[in-house]
């Protein structure tokens, strides 16, 4: 997808996004152009498919829509040109790959798809207690950032998750990847962690295991 330079809806506020087939689609400019603080979307039988020129929020002010929620089939693709990506509250594609491509991405909730992608060219970071959980047989769960930074998780709840066998790579393109315990899990998938000519780091317990 990229951009066809137009926004479709700009406030300083919030947008709720609600359809039944679909948000945008995954076509050459086929996404909704969005200058707004936050956002909430659902669709239940198709993908989301937003960029926001800066910074964003996924939001739950409203009543019917908490993150983004596609609920039966289709993809969830959110792309910031220029700005932070705030993800805290669930996103979620029963069905569908999600893929998060910004400057920078700061998780506080959980993300659930067949496949997730979030990539920054700043910093990707990932609070303890919240999940990323890659789901379906041999799915892609990649996160790359100039850092990142996993929080803790618990034994089978893994801060970063594949459940479905796969591949599961944390890529550090300019500076260190830090990791707690319990931050990195798999159901078999091959996990790769590449901090090129800088560090990987562990800010957890020495009695517990950072990848299980």
């Amino acid at each position: 997808m990229t951009s066809d330079a137009i926004t479709d809806i700009k406030t300083t506020g919030n947008v709720l996004l609600a359809a039944t087939t679909g948000i945008g689609n995954s076509s050459t400019n086929g996404e909704i152009d969005l200058s707004v603080a936050g956002v909430a979307a659902s669709s239940t039988d198709g993908g989301i498919y937003l960029r926001e020129t800066d910074d964003i929020a996924l939001i739950s002010d409203f009543g019917r829509v908490v993150g983004l929620i596609a609920s039966n089939s289709g993809d969830i693709v959110l792309t910031s040109d220029s700005g932070l990506v705030t993800v805290d509250n669930v996103v979620m594609a029963n069905s569908g790959a999600i893929d998060v491509r910004a400057a920078a991405v700061d998780v506080s909730a959980e993300i659930t798809g067949s496949g997730v992608q979030l990539v920054a060219t700043g910093n990707v970071q990932v609070a303890s207690g919240n999940q990323i959980i890659s789901q379906g047989s041999g799915t892609t769960l990649l996160i790359s950032g100039n850092s990142v930074s996993l929080g803790g998780g618990a034994s089978s709840n893994e801060t970063v998750r594949s459940e479905g066998g796969g591949t599961l790579s944390i890529v550090g393109t300019g500076a260190v990847i830090t990791l707690d315990d319990h931050s990195i899990g798999s159901d078999g998938a091959s996990i790769a962690l590449d901090a090129g000519t800088q560090n990987i780091t562990v800010n957890g317990t020495d009695t517990t295991n950072e990848i299980t």
